[in-house]
């Protein structure tokens, strides 16, 4: 019948316990392997490698350890295993191949048995522990890293900085120092984001390996791989934006202290022309009509000193007067525009 309707033909005869596949059953931990990218089989099988190693409780509680698990007393279960996670899995006959009655006479020889909420309690201080460790150690190295990088000016005492006995002067550093340590940071940050975007990148891949080994199927898996593919190329394509984002940035700074020293270096050739142009310019403070009250009074002063001086010529002034009335400054015709403004104004009728 299996020949005939096409379907995996299943052998009637009994396994041994070393071949049979003595991980099927268990949904719960099957999806709890599955959510952190686990295989439930090879979680299982590790288990049973450590219970075949031992000979009795205290070996196969090292043996477990060594794998990367901790025994702990069960709710339902006499005994299970905690992985690093605090995922819990049992130990059973289905993991262990051995009934309940054999492991109880196998742990019989154990003493006090964490439960499992103090097992996870333990494996969180360990992890919590090694943390401090790793940022200690690297708190260590990097004030070693920036002792040594620091320049030798910064190292030197007050007294060798400023001299004893005198105040202390404010230390300057040139321009051309300062542009270097920026050169300088500039780089280690492109190196830095390198770094990251490899790390990036690498975490992404484990991760599509995890799932991969727990897909089933051709179309799931060619389906799947177009879609990694497409987030692979997403992650590069974003990682080279931000690359070309910080590129630009730089490029804009130098290009800003390129700038300041094309006119650092006009003014340096042009100093005294353009010393010379700041004091003959003079700066008029305020807009339109505090420029224009300015002129009219200055022109009043101009036509009263004409007016006092043509008193004792009185043929040159009579000469001027036809000259005058041609000629009309900007400052009386704007006068006479604001006369007819106002004239208009009050002849004009309200709107009803």
């Amino acid at each position: 019948m299996e020949q005939d309707w096409k379907l995996k033909q299943v052998s009637s005869q009994k396994q041994d316990g070393k071949h049979r596949d003595y991980s099927n059953g268990g949904r719960n931990e099957t999806e709890q392997a599955r959510r952190v990218g686990e295989d439930i089989h090879a979680i299982r099988d590790r288990i049973r490698t450590a219970w075949e190693q031992s000979d009795d409780g205290q070996s196969f509680t090292a043996a477990l350890g060594e794998e990367g698990f901790t025994l702990a007393q069960g709710d339902r279960r006499d005994f299970v295993a905690v992985d690093d996670n605090g995922h819990v899995y049992s130990i059973g006959k289905r993991t262990t191949g051995a009934n309940a009655a054999a492991i109880r006479e196998r742990m019989a020889g154990l003493g006090n048995v964490p439960t499992i909420e103090e097992a996870r309690l333990a494996i969180q201080l360990a992890k919590e522990e090694e943390q401090k460790l790793e940022r200690k150690q690297k708190g260590k190295k990097g004030g070693e890293a920036s002792a040594a990088n620091i320049p030798g000016a910064f190292n030197q005492t007050a007294e060798h900085r400023y001299g004893k006995g005198e105040r202390g002067q404010r230390f300057y550093i040139s321009t051309e120092a300062r542009r270097k340590a920026w050169e300088q940071a500039a780089a280690n940050r492109i190196e830095r984001m390198r770094e990251r975007h490899a790390r990036q990148y690498e975490k992404q891949q484990q991760g599509f390996e995890q799932k991969a080994n727990l897909e089933r199927g051709e179309v799931v898996q060619d389906f799947n791989h177009m879609q990694r593919h497409d987030l692979t190329q997403d992650l590069l394509k974003k990682q080279a934006e931000e690359l070309a984002k910080e590129y630009q940035r730089q490029q804009e700074q130098r290009e800003k202290w390129a700038k300041k020293d094309i006119y650092c270096n006009y003014y340096a050739e042009n100093r005294t022309v353009l010393d010379q142009y700041k004091k003959e310019r003079v700066r008029t403070a305020g807009g339109f009509k505090t420029q224009l009250r300015e002129e009219l009074t200055r022109q009043k002063q101009q036509a009263a000193h004409v007016g006092a001086t043509n008193d004792n010529h009185e043929p040159e002034k009579q000469e001027q007067k036809p000259q005058q009335q041609q000629e009309k400054t900007p400052a009386d015709e704007y006068r006479e525009k604001m006369q007819r403004h106002r004239g208009q104004r009050r002849t004009r009728k309200p709107e009803r």
